[in-house]
């Protein structure tokens, strides 16, 4: 019969490593799909069984409760100003989905470093 330590080695070699980090990497591509499935009303227990299901995420469902909850898609935390924020952006990657060929319009003025100071713009 092997011994403990030997059987722990190879228990370990063959058993997966925690997948905790693994975990928030596949969430956050999909953050903005539960984000809108949570505001057209459906629970986070069917989210996760149907992501669960189709072998999108695994982890437990006390897990995704709680990135749900620290990145602030649980129902009760999604106030109506995240509920705005989340359309908009949901809308904003639709649109880019649908038009690759469009390009985004600049909005501010570019930063120009200037190495020479000008005295009367720091006075």
């Amino acid at each position: 019969m092997k011994s403990i330590s030997s059987r722990l080695a190879a228990q370990s070699e063959t058993q997966q490593h925690r997948r905790g980090k693994r975990t928030l990497a596949v969430f956050l591509p999909l953050k903005n799909e539960i984000a809108e499935a949570i505001i057209e009303g459906w629970s986070v227990k069917s989210i996760w069984q149907l992501l669960n299901d189709e072998k999108r995420i695994e982890c437990s469902y006390v897990r995704f409760v709680r990135i749900c909850n620290k990145h602030g898609l649980n129902k009760k935390y999604l106030t109506p100003e995240k509920e705005i924020f989340y359309k908009t952006e949901i809308k904003q990657n639709n649109s880019s989905k649908s038009d690759p060929n469009s390009t985004i319009e600049p909005t501010t003025e570019r930063f120009e470093y200037n190495p020479v100071a000008d005295i009367k713009e720091l006075i």
